[in-house]
């Protein structure tokens, strides 16, 4: 995946206060899963993991607009998330709060398990 950079971190984004990692951590546990940030408007605020967030951010803003966007002209309901699947690993999207998360996954990692933990972020985030 060419947003990974060797390290494990949980670094906040400069100006923003640290939040607990603790839920971020639970996803991150999740088998398979490279990397978690939450970001705002295409800026990582809290990263963990092994990943180059402040690449990713922003493109990953971009397609959770998109994906506003299309459920609302579809008519499909509020977006839950966006996955995006590739032979070199797995991308997936949510909101969260007013924030969103987004996790980098092995090609390999159980869509189903990680689903399950962001869901549940979603969730406590209320």
């Amino acid at each position: 995946m060419g947003c990974l950079i060797k390290g494990e971190n949980a670094v906040p984004a400069a100006g923003t206060a640290p939040m607990s990692t603790e839920r971020l951590e639970h996803v991150a546990r999740q088998p398979g899963v490279v990397a978690v940030s939450v970001f705002h408007e295409g800026f990582a605020l809290q990263s963990l993991g092994s990943a180059d967030f402040e690449q990713v951010a922003a493109v990953a803003e971009d397609l959770l607009r998109a994906g506003t966007r299309i459920t609302g002209d579809m008519e499909m309901g509020t977006l839950a998330q966006v996955i995006l699947e590739t032979p070199a690993g797995k991308l997936i999207i949510a909101p969260y709060g007013d924030l969103s998360l987004c996790i980098l996954a092995k090609p390999d990692a159980n869509l189903g398990l990680i689903r399950l933990s962001i869901r549940s972020m979603q969730e406590g985030s209320s």
